[in-house]
């Protein structure tokens, strides 16, 4: 369950992007992993777009928690390991949404990761802990979200895109 939860979040995630920019006249292309802009945007809308999809993660991870949905402690996992990841992958050189928001706003790439990071780890580990969840369990999720981030990453190069 955890790598199709992981899959279906993560092109809820590019979506927003797309629908963001799409509310502000952009066009472009949406793939598995990446939204490509072939117009140019204001900062303001760049924010936005930027927001949109570690914002709709936060709020579906929020949502979960507060609702208890049957696969709340997956969908918790997919967010917190979906950012961490963002994370990582701006450490080594590849700016993500949430770097983008800080240069945006003058902050720097890393306060908005310690927010979205932050809250999104904690819910997870209250759920984990919450639930009882083991080791085995632990080591099921890592596995499956690895699945589901190399099947949007190569789907990415590999699928076609949606043009906006």
């Amino acid at each position: 369950m955890t790598i199709l939860i992981g899959i279906v979040l993560h092109l809820i995630h590019e979506l927003a992007h797309m629908l963001t920019a799409i509310a502000f006249g952009a066009s472009g292309s949406m793939g598995t992993n990446t939204v490509n802009y072939s117009t140019s945007m204001s900062d303001t809308a760049r924010l936005w777009t930027n927001i949109a999809g570690p914002g709709i993660m936060l709020v579906i991870a929020i949502a979960a928690r507060a609702m208890q949905w049957r696969w709340t402690a997956i969908i918790l996992w997919v967010v917190f390991f979906q950012r961490l990841m963002a994370a990582v992958l701006t450490a080594m050189g590849s700016p993500n949404d949430e770097a983008r928001i800080g240069a945006i706003l003058g902050l720097g790439q890393w306060p908005i990761f310690a927010a979205t990071v932050g809250v999104a780890g904690l819910l997870f580990a209250a759920q984990f802990r919450d639930e009882r969840l083991g080791w085995r369990w632990a080591l099921a999720a890592f596995l499956g979200m690895n699945v589901a981030i190399t099947a949007v990453v190569f789907g990415d190069d590999m699928l076609p895109r949606i043009n906006f």
